[in-house]
């Protein structure tokens, strides 16, 4: 109901909306059998017209449909802030079922401006297993765009002209979203992939693991399996140290007895490098029958520090896509705050993205989020708990953010931390400090 929704186009989506529940069977209760329905109403905000508990019976739903009044507004549409409260609340307590599904449809007047929560919409629809649908009257190319780095294909995006019979596009949406079979799947369905295929992609990407007693025994164990789920996306490269193509993958664990860490004493126990395996199923089988928790304290900055340095700038052969995936447990000590400021700037100016998985409860945010690159919510995780409800949606979102990575619909580094890393520059050549800048960085 935005500023250019006028009550023609509103009586027009308000058909598309009876239009789909015709075929539905509508639940009676709170059972998991047969659709519950909700509708919320979007601009700039978004807000609730039906709750999914109001109505049980179909004839009742469908005229609180046609009594929906046109409410204009001066607002522009923000599509992904609506998809973003429709994950987080129309979603937040749904029934549980083998064959349950999740679908939200939205239908649009046109595009919106606003990219980057249309993004993180993206992410938080993979994450929560929700099928999303947008109906629109005119082209949405960043909705296609975001929505597209999905592997599964289980997306749709229609695009209905005035003039279009709608029909067949209403199919479909019955078809592949609301009356979707997964055993049988309907002929119109298959851009639908139920086993994804790993992604070729020239990445660099390095995994450091808490490692320390901060990171409670179960939780550890769940993040040795959301490890297997990360290499299970990726094509690793056959040749690691010969070739230019394809992802590495090292993985390091960090803790110490003592802090700061001794002189000689590295602050990471490498589990492999970027050359050791050409194989994923080589580092999986690493991760589950070598791979041991250590204990001790957790020394996050300084692990992250050392793998840009040892990892990061010094690997032959770098792929143009590096990222420092860090797992950190609850309660994480920083102890030098202007060091973690450094040592953070340094990974984006060298054009590092830091994808932070936070474990537990967090007293020192303000640390962890400078570990994550900016949108901190399309980089920074805060799980709570890596129990198995946790460890899923983990999983699903780092399979989205990957997509996301690759689509290179994010610029690394983003727009305003490039002019910090160019003010930098110009500042050390100005004061004739020799050598790259970025040296001087890490340890100003």
């Amino acid at each position: 109901m935005s500023e250019d929704v006028t009550p023609q186009v509103f009586e027009r989506m308000r058909n598309i909306a009876v239009n789909l529940l015709q075929d539905l069977t509508i639940s009676e209760s709170n059972c998991p059998t047969g659709a519950r329905v909700a509708v919320v109403s979007y601009s700039s905000t978004t807000k609730y017209l039906i709750r999914f508990s109001d109505y049980h019976r179909k004839k009742q739903l469908i005229e609180a449909i046609n009594k929906i009044p046109p409410m204009r507004t001066t607002s522009r549409r923000n599509i992904g802030a609506a998809m973003r409260f429709v994950a987080r609340n129309v979603f937040k307590r749904v029934r549980q079922g083998v064959l349950m599904r999740k679908v939200a449809i939205f239908i649009s007047n046109g595009a919106s401006q606003e990219a980057t929560p249309i993004v993180t919409a993206a992410l938080e629809f993979k994450a929560l297993d929700i099928t999303p649908v947008v109906i629109a009257f005119r082209n949405v190319p960043n909705v296609r765009r975001a929505f597209e780095a999905d592997e599964s294909g289980s997306f749709m995006v229609s695009v209905l002209e005035e003039a279009q019979d709608q029909s067949p596009e209403l199919y479909r949406v019955r078809q592949c979203a609301l009356c979707y079979d997964p055993c049988s799947p309907s002929v119109v369905c298959q851009s639908f992939k139920s086993i994804p295929i790993p992604l070729r992609m020239d990445l660099d990407l390095a995994l450091v693991v808490d490692s320390s007693r901060n990171v409670p025994t179960d939780q550890y164990d769940g993040v040795k399996e959301l490890l297997s789920s990360i290499l299970d996306q990726l094509d690793v490269s056959s040749q690691p140290g010969t070739s230019d193509r394809g992802a590495r993958v090292a993985l390091v664990q960090h803790s110490t007895l003592n802090y700061p860490p001794r002189r000689g004493e590295e602050p990471v126990k490498i589990e492999f490098d970027l050359l050791r395996y050409r194989n994923r199923d080589l580092m999986k089988r690493h991760i589950h029958k070598n791979m041991r928790q250590t204990g001790g304290l957790s020394c996050t900055e300084h692990a992250v520090e050392w793998v840009i340095h040892n990892i990061m700038l010094k690997s032959s052969r770098p792929r143009p896509t590096k990222v420092i995936f860090t797992v950190i447990g609850e309660e994480t000590n920083v102890w030098d705050q202007a060091k973690l400021d450094h040592i953070a700037l340094l990974a984006q100016c060298e054009g590092v993205t830091l994808f932070t998985l936070s474990l537990g409860r967090q007293s020192n945010v303000t640390a962890v989020e400078k570990l994550a690159s900016v949108p901190l919510e399309q980089h920074l995780l805060c799980l709570g708990e890596a129990k198995h409800g946790g460890i899923e949606y983990a999983q699903r979102f780092t399979q989205g953010f990957i997509r996301i990575l690759n689509s290179g619909i994010n610029t690394y580094p983003p727009p305003d931390v490039q002019r910090k890393c160019e003010s930098l520059q110009k500042w050390f050549h100005s004061k004739g400090i020799p050598g790259e800048y970025l040296e001087g960085v890490a340890h100003t």
